[in-house]
Formats: structure tokens, sequence, C-alpha cells
């Protein structure tokens, strides 16, 4: 798990020194490393405006084509985190082009990755498997085992929602690529889609009651406000309302705490 207290700590003791710094480049780098910071702390704001401090300058530098495109995607992220799906799809559209014209498959798969997410958002579920598996079907994924892990996460998610067989086999795959990676997040957050397949009954409630609890003590906020909605919908079909509405209050106290707790 990323520190991102620590992360953010750092980044003010470098802001302060950023006057001193005369390299255009060096400068729209940190103001995009801080984008993504704030970016996965849901700080959507603060993310967009460091973001465009630095789509400025590597516009302004036509070698600087990677970074451009890398700006494009982080903007159209916090859009969606807007709701502003529309907006968000036409930079990704740019963004396309602009992969395409450089042909750079390591590009490629964060795009079509965050194009599936779009999908998944609206609900567009076919769309996003298919620009999943579309990621997925690139080398370059087996290089990048967060991506490759947030993809067959995201398609467990899709297929656990649309009641496909193939959710077994795509949880068990992330699960067992999270442990060989030694990411303890994504093994929690795997074993609890498991749950979330079958029916109901009291020790299947009892084991997601627990790995919620892990997630929460290991202050996860801006997962656990997404996984704790799945569990509150996942009750809530099966008829079990009071559990659902504690599991919705929940995912509504982890959300007030995304982006706290930073000093």
């Amino acid at each position: 798990m990323q520190d991102y207290d620590k992360a953010l700590s750092y980044f003010r003791i470098a802001e302060k020194k950023l006057a001193y710094v005369d390299d255009e480049i060096e400068k729209a780098e940190f103001h995009y490393k801080l984008a993504v910071l704030f970016y996965d702390l849901k700080m959507t704001f603060l993310s967009k405006y460091h973001a465009q401090i630095a789509s400025d300058t590597f516009n302004a530098h036509e070698t600087y084509v990677k970074r451009q495109i890398n700006c494009r995607l982080l903007h159209a992220l916090n859009l969606i985190d807007q709701f502003k799906y529309d907006d968000a799809s036409d930079l990704f559209n740019e963004a396309e082009e602009m992969i395409k014209n450089i042909g750079d498959n390591h590009l490629i798969i964060h795009l079509y990755y965050n194009m599936g997410f779009l999908e998944s958002k609206k609900g567009n579920y076919s769309a996003a498997v298919e620009l999943y598996r579309h990621t997925l079907s690139y080398s370059e994924i087996e290089k990048n085992d967060l991506l490759k892990l947030r993809c067959l996460y995201e398609l467990s998610r899709v297929a656990i929602s649309t009641q496909n067989k193939e959710a077994i086999e795509l949880i068990d795959h992330g699960y067992s690529l999270s442990e060989q990676v030694g990411h303890e997040i994504f093994k929690v957050k795997f074993k609890l889609l498991k749950e979330l397949v079958y029916d109901v009954c009291e020790s299947q409630i009892n084991n997601i009651s627990t790995l919620c609890s892990d997630l929460e003590e290991k202050a996860v906020w801006v997962d656990l406000e997404e996984i704790l909605v799945d569990v509150a919908k996942y009750l809530e079909r099966r008829g079990l309302l009071q559990q659902s509405l504690d599991y919705y209050k929940r995912a509504l106290l982890a959300s007030q705490y995304v982006g706290k707790g930073v000093n």
C-alpha cells in the first residue's frame, strides 16, 4: 500500500524548493507527479490544477509527447470522478490518436484500461469487458503487475454484476497474481469478491465483515468506498435490508475519509 501521508509530506518539502529550480520540464514533472497523488487521494480539483500546470509546459515542447498523453489521461480520469463522461471520452479518443501516431504499447494498455473503467462507470458492461480484455491481450501487461491486477479486479466486478460464470476463474487468477507479487490489499479485495459470488449465508456475512474490517484497519478509504457499496448492493439484492443499510453507512463514512488524514 502506498503511504500517501509520507509522499505528500515529501512533495511539500520539495515544493518549497521549486522556486529555485530553473528547468521548466523538471517543474512540470513535479506538478504531474503531485497531480497523480491528488488523483489517488480523490482530491479532484487539486489534481486538475497541478495536471494543467504540467500539461501547459509539456504541450509547449513537441518532444514531450508521452507526457502530453499522460496529462490527458489523468485529466480524463479526474473528469470521470466529476461524472463528466462525455468530456472524458473525448480526451481518451484524442489520446488514442496520439498514441497510435507514436506506436507506444505501454501507453495504449493504460488507455484501454481507463476507457474500460469509463464504460464500467457508465454501466456499459459489455463495452467495458471488451476494453479490459483488449488491455490484457497486450504482452506489455505482463511487465505491469499493478495494471494487470486492476484489470482482473474490474473484470471480476463486471462478471459478478452480470452474473457471468467466469467470475470465479477471474477472481482466482487475480488472487493468485496478488499473492505472487505480494500485494496484500488486492489479496483481500479478491477474497471479498469471491464472497459476493455465492448465495448468502451466516458464515459468509461474517467473512465479508472480517475482510471489510481488515481494509478499514489498513485505511484504504478510496478502495473501501467502492467495495462497501458493492457489499451493500449484494445484501440488498438478497433482501437483507438492515445489513445492506449498515454497509451503505460504512461506505458513506469511508467517503468522508477519502483525501483526509494528510498532514
